[in-house]
């Protein structure tokens, strides 16, 4: 049987969204504790009730009146009952990062950085993103926010192709205009995005003579990160965590296939330069091509289906 919650507070102070009830109940009595920068929202059935601020709570009929006379007209036992309570940061959410990979035209363009937003319309927020898209924790919300700047940059690059090419594929060029994009993009879920970055951008000729050739953009890597070390960003524990390290050798030991993307990467990343993965799970492990699987790249079948595994390492 499913446990009682009797008491809801939320650890982990950096995250954009947490749901607790999932997987346990509710009833009257259980206490709430809202920490300075959330709100929390009781949801059921896809539809939100009570809103919450700062503060300390106990669910009540008086505290919940909206949920209570829902559960009332649903005939279902107050002292135990399945609802979702969702917090959502209020402030702003820096140390973000995102990745893209795409194929506009006759160019491969690979970007990366970070960015910052704030959620400032919470019933339109869990409307627009927490319903429609099945958002179950905090990690699906970030992957969402990368698929969101994906479909930004691809449309702004797709539109604006030739001014881009025309400005040799200037980094601060595409930042400077591409940022309405992704403003406009997360407007619509009720997100302001206070900062976009762009770390790198590098691009190459595809389907030509030179299609083995990548161009990197004009202003060095180093340039960059001695800039935002100077703004005092605060962007995790290096940059380098997102930047494609260069294996010490070609050994195939050296590289890691991003469990996402499937690209192979240099083991050093912490993030995959191509998708903006976090690549913890990707060390060590293989993805079952049959049922999409993560394993260990040592194992012989697949644990999941039973999949004879390609060799690897070979």
């Amino acid at each position: 049987m499913d446990d009682i919650l009797d008491n809801v507070s939320l650890e982990d102070q950096d995250v954009v969204l947490k749901i607790f009830g999932q997987n346990s109940y509710l009833k009257m009595g259980t206490k709430l504790d809202v920490d300075e920068g959330y709100r929390v929202a009781l949801i059921k059935d896809e539809q939100v009730f009570d809103l919450f601020g700062p503060g300390e709570y106990i669910f009540s009929k008086k505290r919940l009146p909206k949920l209570s006379r829902y559960l009332f007209d649903k005939n279902i036992d107050l002292s135990r009952f399945k609802a979702n309570i969702v917090f959502i940061n209020r402030e702003k959410v820096d140390d973000l990062k995102w990745g893209v990979n795409l194929n506009i035209d006759s160019y491969n363009i690979q970007s990366y950085g970070t960015y910052e937003i704030k959620i400032v319309q919470i019933l339109y927020f869990l409307k627009t993103i927490l319903f429609q898209n099945e958002i179950k924790k905090d990690s699906h919300l970030v992957n969402f926010f990368r698929q969101t700047i994906e479909g930004a940059l691809k449309s702004y690059y797709n539109e604006q192709l030739d001014e881009i090419i025309e400005n040799n594929f200037d980094q601060d060029f595409v930042e400077d205009n591409a940022v309405e994009k992704v403003i406009e993009s997360f407007k619509k879920f009720g997100i302001i995005v206070d900062s976009f970055n762009i770390l790198n951008l590098k691009y190459k000729k595809l389907n030509s003579e030179v299609s083995s050739q990548t161009t990197f953009n004009t202003k060095p890597q180093e340039e960059n990160y001695e800039v935002y070390q100077e703004d005092k960003l605060n962007l995790g524990a290096d940059l380098k965590e997102i930047f494609p390290s260069i294996p010490d050798s070609e050994d195939e030991e050296s590289f890691v296939i991003c469990t996402k993307c499937e690209k192979k990467i240099a083991y050093n990343n912490k993030y995959c330069p191509y998708c903006g993965t976090e690549l913890e799970l990707s060390r060590g492990k293989v993805k079952c091509k049959n049922c999409g699987e993560i394993i260990d790249n040592d194992s012989k079948y697949c644990s999941n289906c039973g999949e004879l595994l390609e060799e690897t390492g070979s």
